[in-house]
């Protein structure tokens, strides 16, 4: 099924139905209006058709009818104000066959052109669904990869708009305003990590299911969490909890040294296809538990966590260097926990500041087995 000549075809109709409503309904509505309210001071009392603006005088005069109607009803003889004389002539709604005839000839445009709308509408919309299901992309402008700092960063034209109104609405206006992260924010398409049954809210201010009981973080949040690490081109992170894929494919904007972990091996797997077919070949992923870090790639400048134990695991704390960050929810299962930024000095301490309260999922395997001193 060529899906692309659907759609185009799909929207054709649309347009001349669209074409066949404005230019049927509104001049019988307009009509109608003008036979209902005929009397002369009427006309006068709720403006003529004559001083309004062409398009109104097309269709959105029809807008004073259900007036008139519902009036005429209730009064089938209405008494005039004093300075209303009715016209002699002047006849009750039921008493005027051409404006029955018009009714029904209306009646008649909404049964033919309302379900055939509806129809195609529904044929595009399940044409969309259908592409979206089988997992091929929808046919877009193919966009080079940006080598300008020297690895594969992915592009696209999908969705620009949208990811533009998330950066400055949802991000810079909450104060994140290192202009890296705005711009890996910007780059990386969030609808790329995002099941397609949901794709259509891939830029709402907000957390996303993924499948599994796992979630992509919401934009907010992922921007914060990078930003308070620190990062340049030079930087080597590990990210506990690969998730969708997203922010690592957010960490992957600022350097090529990224390393993610994934304990759900049906999603990580899901998220290395979407790596490999979306061009971030940089990015290495493990499927395993988190909990104990990847110490063959140790030491890092900064460990992401985007799950929740109830204490920051000491292992990870080991493959920090000096100086180095970890971001982390630390708090109890599916209850309120704290954003925590936590710098290792010289000496191995770790120095701890509280961000914000937020809600992850929890960190599973080890970390519910081993207490708090490990």
């Amino acid at each position: 099924m060529n899906v692309g000549h659907i759609l185009d075809g799909t929207v054709s109709q649309i347009e001349v139905i669209a074409q066949g409503l404005s230019g049927y309904i509104f001049p019988l509505a307009g009509r109608l209006f003008v036979e209902t309210a005929r009397d002369r001071d009427i006309m006068q009392a709720i403006g003529t058709p004559d001083a309004l603006p062409g398009s109104l005088q097309r269709g959105m005069v029809c807008t004073a009818t259900p007036w008139i109607r519902k009036r005429s009803r209730r009064h089938p003889e209405p008494s005039s104000p004093p300075s209303i004389r009715p016209h002699p002539q002047a006849r009750t709604w039921t008493e005027r066959p051409r404006i029955r005839r018009s009714m029904s000839n209306l009646r008649q445009c909404l049964r033919l052109y309302v379900p055939v709308l509806l129809v195609t509408t529904h044929v595009s919309y399940g044409c969309t669904r259908e592409n979206q299901e089988t997992g091929q992309p929808s046919p877009v402008v193919a966009v080079e990869p940006d080598m300008s700092y020297g690895w594969p960063r992915p592009r696209s034209a999908e969705h620009s708009a949208e990811r533009r109104a998330m950066v400055e609405r949802q991000i810079a206006h909450r104060g994140v305003n290192d202009q890296a992260i705005l711009d890996a924010m910007l780059n990386v398409p969030r609808h790329w990590f995002v099941p397609a049954n949901i794709r259509r809210l891939a830029y709402l201010d907000r957390p996303l299911p993924i499948g599994h009981r796992q979630t992509i973080s919401q934009p907010y949040i992922v921007a914060l969490m990078t930003e308070v690490l620190g990062l340049d081109r030079n930087s080597r992170v590990l990210e506990v909890g690969t998730g969708s894929g997203y922010q690592a494919a957010v960490l992957a904007e600022i350097t090529p040294h990224v390393f993610t972990i994934e304990i759900v091996e049906p999603l990580a797997r899901r998220t290395i296809e979407v790596f490999k077919q979306r061009g971030y070949d940089t990015i290495k992923v493990r499927i395993g538990d988190g909990y104990a870090g990847w110490p063959e790639h140790a030491p890092f400048d900064a460990i992401i966590v985007t799950c929740a134990p109830d204490h920051i695991p000491s292992k990870l704390i080991e493959q920090l260097k000096p100086g180095g960050r970890i971001c982390i929810p630390v708090g109890k299962e599916w209850r309120t926990q704290s954003l925590t930024l936590a710098t290792k000095s010289a000496d191995g301490k770790l120095s701890r500041a509280n961000l914000l309260p937020v809600r992850f999922v929890p960190m599973t395997g080890k970390a519910r087995q081993i207490p708090k001193n490990d």
